[in-house]
């Protein structure tokens, strides 16, 4: 029994080694899918069936919401037309528009985010496009542009369509887009409002949302966005935004079975997220001291163009119990313009060896300069067209210098040598003379 429980102590020595001392806590959600992002980074915290297909139900109209502020002003007045009014059943969430009624964008985004109203919808797209159809076509745009990668828009408010879908991945990143947008989050973070009497309505209508995150009554702090759904095939979906210590997380369930299950998840989730990660920046100059500091690129042998790596800071989540140690980076092979002028290359953060999933590469840059002549000491002599002469010719005019002194010298040691031999045989001479 001795030997047996030294054994097992043993073993449970050696796991602790080896278990990571940042493994995050398990977190179990009813949801059939669900993702949490980093708001600002697009950083995954965490991912169930994240890039699954999906039917959207209402929380399509944060693309609708996002669209109509992009294109539209507050203030504009809309006409309902009759398919706007009556082409959705009278069985689905509406406020009751009429044909030729007029209301404003803001009374409709309103009607929008709080009530879900696809009458609303509807006469947000045809305001903007012309047609549902047309504004379709810029909500599938818009979601590429945002990063979704398996998204399909047919309508503005998401009631079921076979080819109406997307992911809770793709609803993340479309809704880290809006909620950057100027006015988005005050209307899809408000719980009431009052549409005062229009041309066709006599009664104010008030609006009241049913969202029960928003309005207070699950445990979860920060919340200052939120839009829920729900169609007999989508089952209940719900998007949530919520801000903390200047960290914005975004959370996104599909397929929730009950009403109360969607934000269970959703308050779950996001309590999650704050309690086990924390905000990190790395310093723009921590990641290009880490690339290739000076960049010495040859031409030809003819020239040295050097640089130096420039680099914005970056903010990454960390598991709370993580060291900052456990980030690196990798770099990408160097790109140089056609010119040699600049110099640019990809780098990937990495946590704990691997790529950090939802965080897109960084790109590092830098003006090049002649430094020096790489393979010569002598300076570039300018010719008579103002263009420089290479250093070989420079080297053949110096060498044809050199040999024409020498021979100069060589010729008058040579005149002074007959000289004295000259003189020499005249004085044999003379002294003969003498003699005789």
């Amino acid at each position: 029994m001795k030997i047996k429980a030294t054994v097992l102590l043993a073993l449970a020595m050696i796991l602790s080694f080896i278990t990571p001392a940042f493994a995050l806590p398990d977190i179990e959600l009813v949801s059939e899918t669900a993702v949490l992002i980093n708001g600002e980074t697009g950083q995954i915290l965490y991912d169930k069936n994240m890039h699954q297909k999906m039917f959207p139900a209402s929380i399509t109209k944060v693309m609708t919401g996002m669209l109509s502020l992009e294109n539209a002003k507050p203030a504009d007045v809309i006409t309902m037309s009759h398919y706007a009014v009556f082409s959705i059943g009278r069985g689905t969430s509406h406020i009751a528009l009429d044909e030729n009624e007029q209301v404003t964008v803001e009374q409709a985004m309103y009607a929008l985010a709080i009530e879900s109203a696809n009458d609303a919808a509807n006469g947000l797209a045809e305001h903007i496009a012309g047609s549902t159809e047309d504004f379709a076509n810029m909500m599938n745009e818009k979601a590429e542009e945002c990063g979704a990668l398996n998204t399909h828009f047919v309508n503005p408010h998401g009631l079921h369509d076979e080819e109406h879908y997307t992911t809770a991945y793709d609803m993340a990143r479309i809704t880290m887009a809006a909620i950057k947008t100027e006015g988005f989050n005050t209307y899809f973070g408000s719980v009431k409002y009052e549409i005062p009497p229009t041309n066709k309505q006599e009664e104010t209508r008030y609006l009241r949302s049913s969202n029960d995150l928003l309005k207070g009554q699950y445990d979860c702090e920060g919340i200052f966005m939120s839009k829920n759904g729900w169609t007999g095939e989508a089952k209940n979906t719900l998007i949530t935004a919520a801000e903390r210590n200047g960290v914005t997380l975004i959370a996104v369930v599909m397929k929730s079975g009950k009403t109360e299950e969607k934000f269970e998840d959703t308050a779950k989730l996001l309590n999650w997220g704050f309690e086990n990660y924390k905000a990190h920046t790395i310093s723009g100059e921590e990641i290009a001291s880490n690339a290739p500091s000076t960049l010495n690129i040859g031409e030809e042998g003819d020239k040295v163009y050097l640089g130096t790596f420039d680099a914005p800071d970056v903010t990454i989540m960390l598991p709370k119990d993580m060291s900052a140690d456990k980030i690196s980076f990798d770099y990408a092979e160097l790109v140089v313009s056609e010119d040699k002028t600049a110099a640019t290359t990809e780098y990937t953060i990495l946590l704990d060896g691997k790529e950090i999933e939802g965080i897109e590469k960084g790109e590092l840059a830098a003006e090049l300069a002649i430094e020096k002549p790489a393979s010569s000491d002598v300076p570039d002599v300018p010719g008579e067209d103002g263009k420089k002469i290479s250093p070989v010719l420079v080297g053949v005019i110096i060498a044809v210098v050199v040999v024409m002194l020498l021979g100069l010298i060589l010729y008058l040691r040579l005149l002074q040598i007959r000289k004295r031999n000259r003189a020499r045989r005249a004085a044999r001479r003379i002294e003969r003379m003498k003699r005789y």
